[in-house]
């Protein structure tokens, strides 16, 4: 969580700009959520957007989509330890389920790329990823950040076996 907080204060946020930090307590062990909260605004310290704190009780995936709705948000911040397939199983993947759900754009901050120095942006001509050039377009970025654009198509093999199934 704390490498979201690191790559989001690197964005030239206007000081009209609003971060909400949201800390959740799984509630099976005493939780001090307000070091959390410390550490993420701590990690915030170059941005001039106004901050806000949360303290939640329950799922961390559920809370964090119930209060992106709540506090009317336009992005999804979100940390990822990179847990293995079989953690993964066992524990789920928090960031995996919001990006899944969430009804704005999801940044996932993995734990040890806390620098933006490049964004790649990949497109396939769907309506989808024309949202997400639109919206990386408005993303303040920092002034030295490269940005790349790749292009994919779906292997051919892909092409046929979907026009077979709606053929059917």
């Amino acid at each position: 969580a704390l490498a979201a907080g690191h790559l989001l204060g690197q964005l030239p946020l206007p000081s009209s700009s609003r971060i909400t930090l949201l800390h959740v307590s799984p509630g099976i062990v005493p939780d001090d959520g307000q070091i959390a909260l410390d550490a993420a605004r701590g990690a915030l310290h170059p941005s001039q957007a106004e901050i806000e704190e949360l303290l939640r009780e329950g799922h961390p995936a559920e809370q964090i989509l119930l209060a992106a709705v709540e506090v009317g948000a336009d992005l999804i911040v979100v940390g990822a330890s990179g847990h293995s397939a079989i953690a993964r199983f066992f524990v789920g993947s928090v960031s995996e389920r919001v990006a899944r759900h969430a009804t704005c754009p999801v940044l996932v901050a993995r734990a040890k790329h806390t620098e933006l120095n490049q964004v790649l942006l990949g497109v396939d001509g769907s309506a989808s990823s024309a949202q997400a050039a639109a919206f990386l377009e408005q993303l303040p970025l920092p002034a030295a950040c490269e940005v790349r654009v790749m292009a994919v198509s779906p292997r051919l093999e892909e092409l046929v076996r979907v026009r077979t199934m709606q053929m059917m």
